[in-house]
């Protein structure tokens, strides 16, 4: 295969979610030109995590080997690992500090609990200073509760993995869909505003990137696979044939007979909501910033056909669907190729028109990917800046 080349000498990036287990392994060709050395998938059995929380650690384990030792392309070269923390766990927020002959450190940390949930006893956080003037810096706060990132500290340890780093999904799917992300050290800052929403099986976050920095973090508690148990109950399938109900028909009118586009509607219309909130939040608190320039929607719950369309009538906002391969130079169609699958939806349950025996998509997986992208890319370009 010719996307496969020489070992990377690239940490991993594994994205652990209460469903599943991905990874991405990144290889440089040469100086301009990034390929997918590795891509890996493990389904996990319900109830093995539970929002970010590792209730079985010994079967969690077993799924992190196979995953490293049996990936769907290529191979995997490295122990060394960049993973990504619970989104429901974690806080992001940029804050403003006045400066102060006290420890900058100090400063921050008393800063820090007006905003962050938890106490500061109880939890692990690093910073960085985005900007400064002559009497403040702007400073992005990270944070996560001690128990949880001590959990995923352990299990990767005990898969003998050596961790390069933890981070926050919002920082890893910014990476791996915003190109100002990968080019601010080389230009000055861009002014466009992008709203991300990730839409996953579990739940849904938002976050505003503003500037070559996120702003701050929402998690909303609307799941890809509520959607879908919606979807099965209303028309009494199983939750197989209700998510490829979901894929191929989406919010196509005429496929179906409008009937899935009906059944959505109610769940989009909370994620419109929660947008104006959203938007609402960053034009109060980022006064100077401008407006929302573009919605970018990721995950492997925004393979919704129709979904952007929706989101910028309700919005009047651009809205597109994310590139998770946009930070790749080499995103040939082979490697895009990696990412696809076919999904067929017999007509057993009389939702299809009369004339078709079945509705076939070719959907793209790549979105699904964008975390674990992110995290691959994260040495990557540390390292090439």
């Amino acid at each position: 295969m010719k996307i496969f080349r020489k070992n990377s000498k690239f940490p991993i990036g594994i994205d652990i979610s209460d469903y599943n287990l991905k990874l991405i392994q990144i290889n440089s060709k040469g100086r301009d030109s990034l390929e997918i050395q590795a891509i890996s998938k493990v389904t996990l059995e319900k109830g093995l995590i539970n929002d970010g929380d590792i209730i079985n650690k010994i079967k969690v384990l077993d799924a992190l080997k196979t995953l490293l030792s049996k990936p769907l392309k290529g191979k995997v070269t490295s122990r060394e690992v960049v993973a990504c923390l619970p989104e429901t766990k974690t806080y992001l927020k940029l804050i403003n500090v006045e400066k102060s002959p006290n420890e900058l450190s100090q400063v921050i940390e008393a800063e820090m609990e007006k905003h962050i949930p938890f106490p500061i006893d109880e939890i692990y956080y690093d910073y960085q200073i985005i900007s400064s003037d002559r009497n403040s810096f702007n400073v992005l706060i990270g944070a996560c509760p001690k128990r949880f990132v001590n959990q995923y500290i352990d299990i990767l340890k005990e898969a003998k993995l050596s961790i390069v780093g933890l981070e926050i999904e919002a920082i890893a799917i910014s990476r791996s869909l915003i190109q100002e992300e990968v080019q601010k050290k080389k230009k000055k800052p861009q002014k466009k505003n992008y709203l991300v929403i990730d839409m996953g099986a579990k739940r849904t976050s938002m976050f505003v990137y503003s500037q070559n920095t996120p702003l701050f973090t929402l998690n909303l508690p609307i799941s890809g696979g509520a959607v879908t148990s919606k979807i099965a109950n209303f028309l009494e399938i199983d939750d197989k044939q209700a998510e490829k109900a979901k894929i191929v028909c989406g919010m196509d009118k005429k496929k179906a007979k409008g009937i899935i586009r009906n059944v959505l509607v109610d769940t989009l219309d909370e994620i419109v909501d929660k947008i104006e909130d959203a938007i609402d939040y960053f034009k109060n608190h980022f006064p100077d910033r401008g407006e929302i320039n573009q919605i970018i929607i990721s995950g492997g719950g925004s393979s919704i056909k129709d979904l952007e369309n929706y989101l910028q009538e309700a919005t009047s906002i651009e809205t597109i669907k994310g590139d998770s391969l946009i930070n790749l130079n080499n995103s040939s169609p082979e490697m895009q190729s990696y990412f696809v699958e076919s999904y067929k939806l017999k007509n057993d349950f009389s939702i299809a028109d009369k004339d078709s025996k079945s509705l076939t998509i070719t959907q793209d997986d790549r979105l699904a990917f964008s975390t674990a992208i992110g995290l691959g890319l994260r040495n990557v370009f540390n390292s090439k800046l």
